[in-house]
């Protein structure tokens, strides 16, 4: 198999991604990609993809640990915002070791300048997200004509939304996520209990 293993949806969105000077999210299900170890996202491309051999699976995970790379390692890194519903947290993906790793590195990432990680908890019950996970990029200012964009990824393609009003009105339901959820100068001490607890 070649690179046909990234949908065309994906490509645009890792170059979208890549250059994007903030990037805002709501994650449901699962740790965002962004904030995968190895042994998470290997997991859930496995568990996803079962149509790919090792070979393919192998690069899909080379792929997202390079694009966490590119977009958290470089120089000057984007502002990175990600409200993560408790659930994505406690599923033990990869096994309780794989799961322990996965929260002590979004401990680690929750300590960066430029990351802010909330959770929302169990308790909150019915809240904004309810339809689902999207992400929010905002492109650089030199790039004016552009004004960013949603994605939702779905089973088969994923969607962008670039209508300004579309935009706002996902960035409204992150917003009263954000006062459900966690704050982000509790996060680190929420994820530590969360590792006792696995």
């Amino acid at each position: 198999m070649g690179l046909s293993v990234v949908p065309d949806d994906w490509s645009l969105f890792l170059g979208l991604e890549s250059s994007a000077i903030q990037i805002e999210s709501w994650d449901a299900l699962v740790v965002p990609g962004l904030f995968q170890t190895k042994a998470t996202a290997e997991a859930l491309i496995r568990a996803g993809r079962r149509d790919l051999d090792e070979a393919a699976i192998a690069r899909l995970v080379e792929l997202r640990m390079a694009r966490r790379r590119e977009v958290l390692e470089r120089t000057d890194p984007p502002t990175v915002w990600r409200v993560i519903a408790e659930p994505a947290l406690r599923w033990v993906v990869g096994g309780r070791d794989a799961l322990r790793e996965q929260l002590a590195y979004l401990i680690e990432l929750a300590e960066r300048p430029k990351i802010t990680i909330q959770v929302l908890p169990l308790s909150v019950g019915a809240h904004a997200g309810v339809e689902g996970a999207f992400t929010i990029l905002s492109a650089p200012q030199e790039i004016q004509s552009y004004p960013g964009c949603v994605f939702v990824e779905g089973r088969i393609t994923g969607h962008y939304y670039e209508d300004a009003e579309h935009i706002a009105r996902y960035r409204d339901d992150l917003n009263r996520l954000r006062v459900q959820a966690t704050r982000p100068e509790e996060t680190a001490e929420y994820l530590q209990q969360l590792l006792k607890d696995t």
